[in-house]
């Protein structure tokens, strides 16, 4: 298994430990991760691209746990078909993933909106010719985060 650099190695075992556990909650499956990407820490949340071994791609995102209850809060994104991943914009309650879709897809871009709390993401898909104001209209309302991701898991331009 491949673990980027980001996190020290506890924090990597133990990540990549409470994903599986999690996917396999989720999924009903218990899968083998071949990839693990830290991607953002802060504002509330970890964030990580992970690759299982049948090359199924994933967003998780662990958002804090639950006064009453401790539960942990988080959310996957099964991201196979979302195109690869362009831009993120955040705010406290709030993560904005970018995806660019490709020449199958007429090289529209793809937005997940995920709200703190919600299960489920808003999702708005943009067309080529408008990405330009839309993003920078993005830039203008939530912080735009730097993405470091290995190339082949990035769109660049």
């Amino acid at each position: 298994m491949t673990v980027n650099k980001d996190l020290d190695l506890f924090s990597k075992s133990e990540f990549v430990e409470i994903i599986t556990s999690m996917m396999e909650q989720d999924y009903g499956k218990r899968p083998v991760i071949s990839r693990c990407h830290h991607i953002k820490s802060g504002d509330g949340n970890v964030l990580f691209y992970v690759i299982t071994q049948e090359n199924n791609h994933f967003l998780v995102d662990f958002m804090g746990k639950k006064i009453q209850t401790d539960a942990l809060i988080y959310w996957i994104e099964n991201i196979n078909h979302a195109g690869k991943l362009y831009e993120i914009y955040y705010e406290r309650d709030l993560i904005i993933l970018t995806f660019f879709r490709g020449e199958k897809y007429n090289n529209e871009y793809l937005s997940y909106f995920y709200v703190y709390g919600d299960r489920y993401p808003a999702i708005r898909f943009v067309p080529e010719e408008t990405y330009q104001s839309y993003s920078s209209m993005m830039s203008k309302r939530y912080k735009k985060f730097d993405i470091k991701l290995p190339e082949d898991l990035l769109h660049k331009p």
